[in-house]
């Protein structure tokens, strides 16, 4: 009796795999998020995603960019979180956290804190 409990969790323990059966990770076929939605989402300007992603956003004005003339800064309040994002283009710059990232995604799972599956959900729900 013991001999087959064994048996049968060593077959689940088996998954496909990208090269073959074996232990490991599950091989998936199907992609979560399509790469064209991807590449959209990573072009997409920094500065404009803010205010569909944070509860409230206010750019500051005094803010004189050093490096390239088109980088913002902006005080964000999501939830009872407070940000100062630094934005240039696609890519964003957290100078509390530093940390930064870029595109529409990483912007999402930072502020939000989220996973990538579930920042994508975010930004379909919201018609990103």
């Amino acid at each position: 009796m013991w001999f087959l409990l064994l048996v049968f969790l060593f077959c689940i323990s088996l998954v496909e795999t990208s090269s073959g059966w074996g232990p490991g990770r599950v091989y998936m076929t199907r992609r979560a998020v399509d790469n064209s939605e991807l590449a959209r989402w990573r072009h997409l300007d920094a500065s404009a995603l803010l205010p569909l992603l944070a509860d409230h956003v206010k750019k500051d004005s005094a803010f004189v960019p050093t490096k390239s003339p088109k980088s913002s800064r902006w005080h964000l309040i999501v939830g009872e979180r407070h940000f100062e994002l630094l934005c240039t283009d696609s890519r964003f710059f957290d100078t509390r956290d530093e940390t930064g990232g870029a595109g529409a995604i990483d912007l999402a799972m930072h502020l939000r804190a989220l996973t990538f599956l579930q920042a994508a959900r975010l930004l379909r729900e919201r018609g990103i």
